[in-house]
């Protein structure tokens, strides 16, 4: 045998030697796998050895974000630009933490706040004034009034009645009154509830000296609206907005009036639009009041009326 092939064979030897230790290291590193896998199967496991093990690493998912209140032109879109803010409260406490008048000590009786998830703007806490049909009086009289002589002002807020709200027997349930401290005024918003028609909001200055305006009773006139109609379905928000202009003197017929309402989820409507009203010279209060207590008011209702509203929006000049 020459030396070619002795080292021919020296190097097969070589080789088969190599692969028969790769083939036994391989069965014992497989054997030793499953001897741990078998014993961690049946071994008890230690809370402490699970604080050891290495957590595989995730990417981290972002925390949700609150949803961005909307701007001022969002949720108030026919604000005059110009006006300052006044009031702007979401009705945590029932009298916006003493910014609005309670001088019949209604909070906490007739007046409370509560949780309505179905709040459109800045709930939950909504503001919830009510009746006891039974005795027929209830409600609330919450007053805001600047002390400047204000001769615009601009009203917003998101409101609804209760589901079963029907309506009281005169069919002329008052909600807010915008009107002047000087007195002489009292020109209120109506819900107007006769049966079988459909609930609509309207305007009353409550004064003859308009019925040239609206055509009204004898003793008031009574300003439906003229450009739209929204009818008003109990237990649904709407938001409210009204742009007023008072009278240069109380019988000067240069003072303006405008209404708008946007059911929730929906767009904005102008409902009345009246010009050259005598209503003035000031409009510097904002009343909420139902007058339940009134005569008549409160009968007809089969269980207790209420009024929710979620937000209040006053600005000036």
């Amino acid at each position: 045998m020459n030396f070619k092939k002795y080292v021919l064979v020296f190097f097969t030897l070589l080789a088969i030697i190599f692969f028969m230790n790769c083939s036994r290291f391989a069965t014992v590193d497989q054997w030793n796998t499953n001897s741990l896998n078998e014993s961690s199967l049946n071994s008890p496991v230690d809370d402490n050895q699970l604080d050891e093990v290495p957590l595989p690493q995730m990417n981290p998912q972002p925390s949700p974000q609150p949803m961005p209140a909307p701007s001022s032109v969002e949720a108030w879109p026919n604000e005059p630009k110009n006006f300052k803010v006044r009031i702007d409260c979401g009705f945590e406490t029932p009298t916006c933490d003493g910014k609005l008048l309670d001088p019949y000590k209604t909070a906490g009786n007739n007046l409370t706040t509560q949780m309505d998830m179905t709040a459109p703007l800045s709930g939950p806490h909504v503001m919830r004034s009510t009746e006891n049909y039974k005795t027929g009086n209830g409600g609330t009289q919450l007053h805001y009034i600047d002390k400047d002589l204000v001769k615009e002002i601009y009203v917003g807020f998101w409101w609804r009645t209760n589901p079963e709200f029907t309506g009281n027997s005169p069919n002329a349930n008052k909600t807010f009154f915008i009107r002047g401290t000087q007195g002489g005024q009292n020109g209120v918003f109506y819900l107007r509830t006769n049966p079988g028609d459909p609930k609509v909001l309207y305007w009353s200055t409550q004064m003859a000296n308009n019925l040239d305006q609206c055509h009204g009773a004898p003793d008031q006139d009574a300003c439906w609206p003229n450009v739209n109609t929204t009818p008003i379905v109990p237990g649904k928000w709407y938001r409210v907005e009204v742009y007023m202009k008072a009278s240069s003197c109380p019988t000067c017929h240069d003072g303006a009036v405008k209404w708008w309402i946007t059911p929730k989820g929906g767009a904005p409507l102008l409902q009345g639009d009246f010009p050259n009203f005598a209503y003035g010279p000031l409009v510097n209060e904002w009343l909420w009041s139902e007058t339940w207590d009134g005569a008549g008011n409160g009968a007809g209702f089969s269980s207790d009326p209420a009024h929710f509203i979620d937000h209040l929006r006053i600005s000036m000049p």
